[in-house]
């Protein structure tokens, strides 16, 4: 079950000096996307909510030149050269249009910690700090986790503002190929979100809706088996010869966005949505299946995150006009689901 939190969007702005705190926890939320995934990065307008799994980073003094993350030392110049690296190799696919060197590059299961930090380093974040990672977010789900943990890192080693903004996109960009910043600018900021993306410029503020959400259910479809990146990329190559076509369907999507903040019919609005998704070829045949199960009940249904199409596509928004239906259908068939709080807190500290 999904509940809405009860407060305002706080777009939080503040630098933690690390030298005055010998230990804290940065915490940092998911995400999910109410409506404009995919399109956004072309674009469209899309509503996003800050979600009630969050990422933990505790941060103490460490030894000079040194960042340990969860036992393991990183030397400075290490993660930097690493950095370096990986955005010569994102210029090279920007160029080309090749990702898997940079998707190679980037395969370790430490890659994202030594980007972020790396990156961090070279816009003067801080080295001797000891960070252990605990996260509940998801992975691969479509909830915002590797934006959660690029933002709690980087906050952890002293960045903030334009800075910390700046290591996470690069961050972002290594991960994903070419991300929209919508999942970092929810994460960051908390709350519902109106995000857009217009020559080059990002548009964020806190999203306004007429009315009071309903409740929702999270439901996991599965990890996909690609990435991010490679179903951005796969929608590029699906449109090269039709991008009319693909304009006409962002578009839609930008206007089921709209519809979100002005009271539409929800039920209606997520099945459009989806419909929309899976003409970008985004949505397999797993979750193809949950959607098919939950509007036979007169529910509705749709990914929101970047989707997957050989195995899961992440997490899935649900609703139907009576929840204790689709709860008992979800329980029925053996579906993973989240018990999450809609339009929580972005990125918080607290002493230890």
């Amino acid at each position: 079950m999904v509940q809405i939190a009860k407060r305002e969007s706080c777009f939080p702005r503040f630098q933690i000096n690390l030298i005055s705190m010998n230990s804290l926890t940065i915490s940092v939320p998911g995400k999910v996307f109410l409506a404009g995934e995919h399109a956004v990065v072309y674009g469209a307008k899309a509503v996003l909510a800050a979600v009630g799994l969050r990422c933990a980073v505790k941060v103490k003094s460490g030894t000079v030149d040194t960042i340990t993350v969860n036992s393991k030392n990183y030397q400075d110049k290490k993660l930097i050269e690493f950095a370096d690296q990986a955005k010569t190799l994102w210029q090279e696919f920007q160029q080309n249009g090749n990702f898997n060197p940079l998707k190679q590059w980037m395969s370790g299961k430490d890659s994202l910690i030594k980007i972020v930090l790396g990156e961090s380093l070279i816009k003067g974040g801080k080295s001797g700090v000891v960070l252990k990672i605990e996260s509940l977010i998801p992975m691969g789900a479509g909830m915002g986790s590797s934006a959660a943990v690029a933002t709690a890192l980087g906050t952890a080693v002293g960045l903030s503002g334009k800075e910390l903004d700046e290591a996470v996109t690069v961050s972002e960009r290594c991960q994903h190929g070419n991300p929209s910043g919508a999942d970092q600018a929810t994460v960051l900021n908390g709350g519902l979100v109106e995000y857009q993306k217009v020559d080059g410029q990002k548009m964020i503020k806190p999203a306004e809706f007429n009315h009071q959400l309903p409740e929702f259910i999270l439901i996991n479809s599965g990890k996909p088996a690609e990435s991010t990146g490679e179903m951005v990329a796969m929608v590029v190559e699906r449109f090269k010869a039709d991008q009319e076509k693909l304009k006409t369907i962002c578009s839609q999507i930008s206007q089921i966005s709209e519809q979100w903040l002005k009271g539409g019919n929800i039920s209606q609005l997520i099945k459009q949505n989806e419909k929309y998704l899976e003409e970008l070829g985004v949505v397999g045949e797993k979750a193809k299946m949950i959607v098919a199960e939950i509007e036979r009940i007169g529910g509705s249904v749709k990914i929101c995150g970047a989707g997957g199409v050989k195995a899961g596509a992440g997490t899935m928004l649900a609703y139907h006009g009576q929840p204790q239906r689709l709860k008992k259908l979800v329980k029925e068939k053996g579906w993973e689901y989240y018990t999450v709080e809609l339009g929580v807190t972005g990125l918080s500290y607290e002493k230890n």
